[in-house]
């Protein structure tokens, strides 16, 4: 497998979503950080802001579930573009008219092809 064993970050406002993902690309053997679920969210705004960015400056690559995504995906999405970070969209509704999110992926993919790319 040639992501095994590396680290990614998946952020997303999807809880079970994420769950089901964190779920299976762990039984798979990746080591998965997922804002919404590994971030403390009992902490003020600026705690957030500090383990989230720093999950996304940490992983190996960056997956991004694109569902009913906003604000928050886009700045996620800019900031791990900027550090130059493999960046792979899962697609269940993504707009292809939002450039900013469509072009800024290393490769976007539907919900269905996304372990058997991790896998290859």
């Amino acid at each position: 497998m040639k992501w095994a064993g590396q680290k990614r970050c998946s952020p997303n406002k999807h809880l079970e979503l994420n769950r089901k993902w964190v779920h299976d690309l762990t039984a798979a053997g990746f080591d998965v950080k997922c804002a919404c679920i590994d971030t403390p969210q009992d902490k003020g705004p600026d705690e957030i802001f500090r383990v989230n960015t720093w999950f996304i400056e940490d992983c190996t690559f960056f997956v991004c579930i694109l569902k009913d995504y906003g604000k928050d995906c886009g700045m996620e999405t800019g900031f791990a573009r900027a550090l130059k970070k493999v960046m792979i969209g899962v697609d269940y509704n993504l707009n292809k008219d939002d450039v900013m999110i469509y072009r800024a992926f290393t490769v976007i993919l539907k919900p269905d092809e996304l372990l058997p790319y991790l896998n290859a």
